[in-house]
């Protein structure tokens, strides 16, 4: 019987040795138990998915509050003293909604309805407050730039708690 598999027509398997290469490789352990098995192959990747899945969220609702942050505490609209400020906030907000040439929010019309609509707004509001009082004033028209900022913040935070409540359903 010759040993070189190549000269040997009738050996199916060959065994080769793992040359090791660096000090700290040590030998592949094989998984023994089931338990072991579901750990390392089902529960650690369940884990990793649901942390990679929580970060991206967190990123994303960073995002979210960073571009409506101002509407978010609709309130202090009415002491925004630097009126700059709104302005570069409204013209960052018109960038976000902005896909190619379609914008839903044109950033002049937001940032002179804002000016107008904190005299009106009663004190305390909060933007849900404040997208149903301008429905019952009938200023949907007249306000049309912040209702489709509201509606957007609101539905946001309506799919984020959606969300959430799936994933601790999966569990």
């Amino acid at each position: 019987m010759a040993r070189d598999p190549a000269q040997n027509k009738y050996c199916d398997t060959v065994h080769r040795r793992k040359i090791k290469r660096f000090s700290y490789e040590e030998k592949d352990e094989s998984v023994n138990s089931g338990k072991q098995s579901f750990k390392i192959n089902f529960f650690f990747v369940m884990l990793n998915t649901a942390i990679s899945s929580l970060e991206e969220g967190f990123e994303l609702m960073d995002n979210h509050r960073e571009s409506f942050k101002f509407i978010y505490d609709i309130q202090s609209l009415q002491n925004f003293a630097d009126k700059e400020e709104l302005n570069k906030a409204c013209k960052h907000l018109q960038i976000v909604l902005s896909v190619g040439e379609d914008c839903n929010v044109n950033n002049n019309e937001l940032f002179e309805e804002l000016q107008i609509f904190a005299e009106m707004l009663p004190s305390k509001s909060l933007p849900a407050h404040a997208l149903s009082y301008i429905t019952q004033l009938g200023y949907m028209d007249k306000f049309s730039n912040v209702i489709i900022a509201l509606k957007i913040i609101l539905t946001f935070l309506v799919s984020v708690v959606h969300d959430e409540r799936s994933f601790f359903k999966s569990k």
